[in-house]
């Protein structure tokens, strides 16, 4: 309800996503994907998450953020998403989290403030990941130079976009730790664990996949074969299925979306979130 003007977060939440649709059409048909949820518990999310597929706002945190640091967390979070990253990099994921994240939302906080910083449609937000020398970098080799480089006085510093001003990256954050997906959604998760240790889970009459199982099967044709650099070309539904074509590297991405594109992803990480 609108009283004097003043919007509720839940409201600001919607009316930036609906900003995004109109103004940054290129990403549209990621933001319809997946439900959207407010959390209140800032134990459970302090900043914003995703799992690839859902997003998650910590009430607190994302409810001090003005209006274009609000839709830079949603461009954020959805470009985790678009990037498919708990896929891509699941490799990386296992064997550092925290590194993983740090990694990704370098490559695309990049992305973002050079999409859209000089539009005014989004604003910095104060600490978050950024510097210029990973112009043109995937989040692998993000990955490695961080891995290399840690705990030595070589670890990348963070650079404001705006001011130019460094600070150095805490290498003991939380950001990137793995976190349950089952406390916010214990049935899916379940259903999920299932999946993972029943594969080949079938009916004793039909020989096939039960259907609550087959629900949350998606069924993926990789162009060429599965690449390391994967990048979403165009988003097209055929009978069902999700076909990605996978033409450019992570750094150049602009996706096209054709038509009406229904879409359900693939997250072999299940139980994990990706955090702003």
């Amino acid at each position: 309800m609108l009283i004097l003007g003043q919007l509720t977060f839940d409201q600001r939440l919607e009316k930036a996503v609906m900003r995004l649709m109109r103004e940054a059409p290129e990403i549209g048909g990621i933001l319809i994907i997946g439900d959207r949820h407010i959390e209140d518990d800032d134990t459970q999310v302090p900043t914003a998450c995703t799992d690839g597929r859902n997003e998650w706002y910590g009430r607190t945190y994302c409810g001090e953020l003005n209006d274009g640091q609000l839709r830079f967390v949603v461009i954020h979070e959805n470009y985790h998403k678009m990037l498919k990253h708990l896929d891509t990099w699941s490799h990386l994921w296992a064997k550092d989290p925290q590194l993983a994240n740090v990694a990704m939302d370098f490559v695309i906080n990049f992305m973002i403030w050079k999409t859209y910083g000089h539009t005014g449609l989004v604003d910095w937000i104060d600490g978050a990941l950024y510097n210029p020398m990973f112009e043109g970098w995937d989040t692998a080799r993000v990955f490695w130079h961080l891995h290399k480089t840690k705990n030595t006085p070589d670890f990348p510093v963070n650079v404001h976009p705006k001011t130019g001003t460094t600070t150095p990256v805490s290498q003991d954050t939380n950001t990137g730790q793995p976190q349950v997906v089952a406390n916010l959604r214990p049935n899916r998760s379940a259903m999920i664990t299932t999946l993972k240790v029943q594969p080949n889970a079938v009916t004793k009459r039909s020989k096939r996949t039960p259907k609550r199982l087959t629900r949350l099967i998606v069924k993926v044709r990789w162009s060429q074969g599965r690449q390391e650099l994967v990048a979403i070309g165009t988003w097209t539904r055929y009978s069902n299925r999700l076909w990605i074509s996978a033409n450019r590297s992570e750094s150049s991405l602009q996706p096209t979306v054709k038509g009406k594109t229904s879409l359900r992803t693939r997250n072999p990480t299940a139980g994990t979130l990706l955090t702003m």
